[in-house]
């Protein structure tokens, strides 16, 4: 069998950029002789070495575009959508760029040298990059020692000088750099939950009175770093619930939602540092000292307070997503309520949302029957329960199997007016239930 130069090169340059193959047909069609390659000469080093050598090239050339595919999402998303030829500095057609997209890989291939040398370099990269971000941190944390911050300075780790306390003045003090042993002292262990504990917690100084809190008391909160989701931010890594609270605290500050003071970034924790109202008691331990339930007046001021937290978390791009009796403070002497604990919120999008988030008993039944949940329907679903709870002194369902069916059964003597309502925010079909401006006009409040 007669080969020629022509054919191989044919072969070999399969795969390759099209700019190259327009270069070899116009060269090809210039040929008018043919060079005649025997058995024996297609068996020769030469042709082998070439053969060989472009082969690998391939190969090396596939995998790396392979591992490419498979840290794109990562590097986009650290990036923040720059271009993956900048990151990666991979000088490919665009004819090739494209087919980065529509490719499929065998396990082989994805177990290939490339793929975890390429994952190796990612992991390095990220690593060393995360550090410098916190090098940046500490070193504009020195700065800021020695510079008048103006109000600029992030809460989280500067504080005001001691022999200070005119609030007007907040703004044009130098700041320093007490931490939280030197801020706060411990108190009584308040709560336990699944990521922390939360105890009560004095203000060793009055030095700086934040403009809703007045009092020394506050709530500190421990959150495991294992635990705690976290997100980028412009201060780097911290976690969700930090960020949640941090848009939903923006100016104009909600009456009816808890501030967030400040916050510390230890070795294996978070600690938040909230504002408390004194005295207090939470939904549950308030309606035990009140004989187990509310009366429809107090529960009426109650619940339309809360559903204004929950407006303004809506507003706010904030889905609270726990909202119970024990996550709703309220202040015993003027019935202010605040609405607490946003460890299991996520940020409000139009889309779906899908697996369970708080309390089981609390969840809408279009949760346990497809694992979704569209945000207010299901926010208003748990205003309905915790309406429920107040003026009956019990929830309306134990069990996934109650919930499902929602058939509700007053054991008090409510009003028509709030059975109505009740009914509304717990219907099984999320199209029913009304939205949260409908239940501030609901007949009940007026």
């Amino acid at each position: 069998m007669n080969v020629t130069l022509l054919d191989i090169t044919d072969v070999l340059l399969q795969g390759c950029p099209i700019r190259w193959m327009e270069q070899w047909n116009s060269q090809r069609t210039m040929t008018k002789d043919s060079t005649h390659l025997t058995e024996e000469e297609l068996e020769s080093p030469e042709v082998k070495t070439v053969n060989s050598t472009w082969v690998n090239n391939s190969e090396k050339q596939k995998k790396t575009r392979e591992a490419a595919q498979i840290f794109r999402p990562m590097l986009n998303t650290f990036c923040r959508g720059k271009s993956l030829d900048k990151k990666l500095k991979l000088h490919q057609s665009a004819s090739d760029e494209t087919d980065v997209h529509n490719r499929y890989f065998s396990t082989e291939e994805l177990e290939s040298h490339e793929v975890r040398s390429a994952k190796e370099a990612w992991t390095n990269t990220f690593g060393k990059q995360k550090r410098s971000r916190r090098s940046a941190q500490a070193f504009w944390h020195m700065v800021n020692l020695f510079t008048c911050c103006r109000g600029k300075t992030r809460v989280k780790k500067f504080r005001t000088p001691h022999n200070d306390s005119d609030e007007t003045d907040v703004h044009n003090r130098y700041v320093s750099t007490e931490c939280l042993e030197d801020l706060y002292t411990h108190g009584e262990v308040l709560g336990i939950g699944s990521f922390g504990i939360v105890y009560e917690g004095f203000r060793k100084s009055d030095g700086l009175l934040v403009k809703y809190q007045t009092h020394p008391i506050v709530a500190i909160k421990y959150i495991s770093k294992s635990e705690a989701k976290q997100i980028m931010d412009t201060e780097g890594l911290i976690p969700l619930e930090v960020a949640l609270m941090k848009r939903v605290n923006s100016s104009p500050a909600s009456p009816y939602i808890v501030q967030l003071i400040d916050w510390f970034d230890h070795p294996t924790e978070y600690v938040m540092v909230l504002e408390r109202p004194h005295p207090c008691l939470n939904l549950v331990e308030f309606c035990e000292s009140q004989g187990g339930k509310l009366t429809e007046n107090k529960a009426r001021s109650v619940i339309l307070q809360v559903v204004e937290a929950l407006r303004t978390c809506q507003a706010r791009g904030v889905l609270h997503r726990d909202l119970k009796p024990d996550n709703v403070l309220i202040q015993t002497d003027t019935l202010q309520v605040k609405l607490i604990d946003f460890g299991c919120g996520e940020f409000l999008t139009s889309t779906s949302y899908k697996g369970f988030a708080g309390a089981r008993l609390f969840n809408p039944p279009e949760m346990f029957l497809q694992n979704l949940y569209i945000p207010v329907p299901a926010t208003v679903w748990s205003v309905g329960v915790t309406l429920f709870d107040l003026v009956c002194g019990s929830l309306p369902f134990f069990s996934r199997e109650e919930i499902i069916r929602a058939k509700l059964f007053f054991r008090e003597k409510v009003t028509t007016d709030c059975r109505h309502l009740v009914r509304w925010c717990l219907s099984p079909n999320p199209a029913n239930r009304p939205t949260l401006e409908q239940i501030v006009f609901h007949r009940w409040f007026q």
